[in-house]
């Protein structure tokens, strides 16, 4: 008996390291044989010695891992070509190893699961990750009711009625799902955000040291990790992160694989952050140095859906956050926390900044950014909610997990 994983992200992108890697594992760990598949980037595949790496850290934790290659060129002609790939290497898998569900994780990995799932009479889970054609329009990248988006619809609406179960980011998305498929019964739905290994981002024991290490030489610090473009709103990060800069006398980072975009509207702005591209392993530390983390996101439609993975790893790691209101279930999560804000995209930097100030001199103000994080962004509890969402459809794990 084993569980197929289908993910479109790769386990070797930061993304994957984050919100795919930990999971599988984890589910290898409570008794479930995993069969991952992923699709990783060519310059990733090239790297033998990474790639080596990385199967081997799967493998030890019981999770057979299968990379394929993303293909990006001519986009709706290489995601068919990828969507193929997948359906033959999925059935290819579930004819050797005794598939019993199959997990796709985000849409395109759906449509995979959906052609497995008629092949082989398997169930199989629409993990959505939030509404992605709606993201979409919502950042430009498409028109809405263009040929392209009617045919995008109609998929989603086919992956939503012909799911076995659906996992939602958010109570928000849960609740607005029914009206991406009118008149289909969904079915029964699971909300599990995006968590964080609360064992691998911690508070710092001495933040200065660690500032002095990674040549940080302004105290206190503001972070913002991840892209900028499309839907956060880049100009108002920007201009939060130089306001505290101006107030405070500290610093302004910027981790991102957008290096080239940033330095560019920081330039036009007038504002200097320290801009980096650093690897997955070393994002903790580069965040438990800071005091304040940004996450400021567009919150139109479709990021009611939406739950930023930077807000779990800087709660874990002892932070003040600030975040766009009206983004997935932030406003409840952070109601009544002195440590976590919510924040309108019109406000102004400098009363950001205020709210921000305030946070970051909280009376332990670490313990209880801790504790948010611990309430509501633990890996573990979320692998534990995988796991009975498995069993609700009638697959039982092994009996003895994977690796430790």
């Amino acid at each position: 008996m084993s569980v197929l994983y289908l993910s479109y992200d790769g386990a070797m992108d930061p993304l994957g390291q984050s919100q795919v890697v930990p999971y599988v594992k984890g589910l290898a760990s409570l008794g479930y044989p995993m069969k991952l598949v992923s699709f990783e980037k060519p310059g990733g595949l090239r790297d033998a010695k990474r790639v080596s790496s990385v199967r081997q850290d799967l493998e030890e934790a019981g999770v057979e891992w299968s990379p394929l290659r993303y293909h990006r060129r001519w986009s709706l002609a290489s995601t068919s070509y990828d969507v193929l790939q997948g359906i033959r290497v999925g059935l290819r898998i579930h004819r050797s190893s005794d598939v019993k569900l199959i997990h796709a994780r985000s849409y395109v990995a759906g449509l995979m699961a959906r052609e497995i799932a008629a092949r082989t009479s398997a169930p199989w889970i629409f993990d959505m990750r939030g509404f992605w054609v709606d993201e979409r329009i919502g950042a430009g990248l498409w028109t809405d009711g263009s040929p392209v988006v009617r045919l995008a619809r109609a998929l989603e609406r086919s992956l939503l009625a012909r799911a076995d179960a659906l996992v939602h980011l958010t109570e928000q998305g849960a609740r607005l799902a029914p009206e991406l498929a009118p008149g289909v019964t969904l079915p029964r739905a699971f909300v599990i955000p995006t968590c964080v290994d609360l064992g691998r981002f911690t508070p710092a024991d001495d933040p200065e040291a660690l500032r002095r290490r990674l040549g940080i030489e302004r105290g206190p610090v503001i972070l913002y990790i991840g892209s900028l473009s499309t839907w956060y709103l880049a100009e108002l990060t920007l201009r939060v992160g130089g306001a505290f800069v101006r107030r405070t006398g500290g610093s302004f980072v910027v981790l991102t694989q957008e290096v080239e975009y940033v330095r560019d509207l920081a330039d036009k702005l007038g504002i200097d952050p320290r801009v980096e591209t650093v690897e997955y392993g070393r994002v903790p530390d580069w965040i438990r140095m800071a005091d304040a983390g940004l996450a400021l996101v567009r919150p139109d439609h479709a990021k009611r859906a939406s739950a930023p993975t930077k807000v779990g790893e800087y709660l874990a790691c002892g932070l003040a956050v600030a975040a766009t209101a009206g983004v997935g279930d932030l406003n409840d999560h952070f109601q009544g926390s002195d440590v976590a804000l919510t924040v309108s995209p019109s406000e102004e930097p400098e009363k950001i900044v205020d709210g921000i100030l305030a946070a970051m001199g909280t009376t332990d103000r670490v313990a209880k950014a801790r504790a948010l994080a611990e309430a509501h962004y633990d890996l573990a509890a979320a692998v534990g909610k995988f796991a009975e969402l498995y069993r609700s459809l009638g697959v039982e794990p092994g009996e003895s997990g994977g690796g430790a």
